[in-house]
């Protein structure tokens, strides 16, 4: 839902969130929160404020306008290879700054990439819906070994990658990048 800044009139995304209907997925939210909350990025949506009231908790977070991959892709719109080629690298580098943190995100679907149209008419992607995501408990690397370890899991399509941070061996980012980059139309043909 989109929402506006009362003295500023700036625009944000509100996720609201009935009481009733989390009632054994209390947990769940507040981990959401809290990975949302510890990430800087700009191809992650920020969360800007949370608030509640008796009945809904409300989620005041960045607004990306141009809606979600899945709906552009729906509305047959077309992305060049260069475009899509961008938001390839856009996806890549929110999961190696989530990785560097220790978090995997578990749900990597077309319709939790959210697809920024920018005034000089480029895209840029953005990561969104932390809800299933996991932060793992892992001795900090430096940042040469963890380059290295990351490289060897792109080379590798993903297999074993970030192996102590997997939450199952059936979550593959590799595949789940594969698979968004693949929903993407090809560009029309001469």
């Amino acid at each position: 839902m989109e929402c506006h800044h009362r003295s500023t009139n700036q625009i944000f995304a509100m996720k609201i969130i009935d009481k009733s209907k989390l009632k054994g997925k209390e947990d769940m939210l507040e981990n959401e929160i809290l990975i949302i909350k510890s990430l800087s990025h700009p191809n992650i949506v920020s969360l800007i404020e949370v608030f509640e009231t008796e009945e809904e908790i409300h989620l005041i977070m960045e607004y990306v306008p141009g809606g979600d991959l899945f709906d552009a892709i729906i509305e047959s719109m077309k992305f060049t290879e260069h475009d899509a080629a961008l938001m390839i690298t856009d996806l890549c580098e929110a999961l190696v700054y989530i990785h560097s943190k220790n978090i995997v995100h578990r749900d990597l679907k077309p319709e939790n990439l959210l697809v920024q149209r920018n005034p000089d008419k480029t895209t840029t992607l953005k990561l969104a819906d932390f809800g299933l995501a996991k932060q793992k408990s892992v001795p900090p690397r430096n940042s040469r070994e963890e380059g290295a370890r990351l490289e060897r899991w792109w080379t590798n399509g993903g297999r074993g990658a970030l192996a102590e941070s997997q939450p199952s061996k059936n979550v593959r980012v590799g595949s789940a990048v594969g698979a968004s980059r693949e929903e993407v139309p090809p560009p029309p043909c001469c």
